[in-house]
């Protein structure tokens, strides 16, 4: 377990059901974070409904 730095204001967290992706919805800006586990990095940041 570490700390995977995301865009402001992370409210809500979804893993995966392989437990590959976590999906961070950051609340400050309205957008999701990608992360892939195998490298605890944010594979991509896109805006969500605002």
């Amino acid at each position: 377990m570490g700390t995977v730095n995301v865009e402001k204001l992370p409210e809500e967290i979804a893993v995966s059901p392989s437990g590959v992706t976590v999906y961070v919805v950051n609340g400050k800006n309205s957008t999701v974070s990608i992360i892939d586990t195998a490298t605890d990095a944010v594979t991509v940041t896109f805006e969500g409904r605002k």
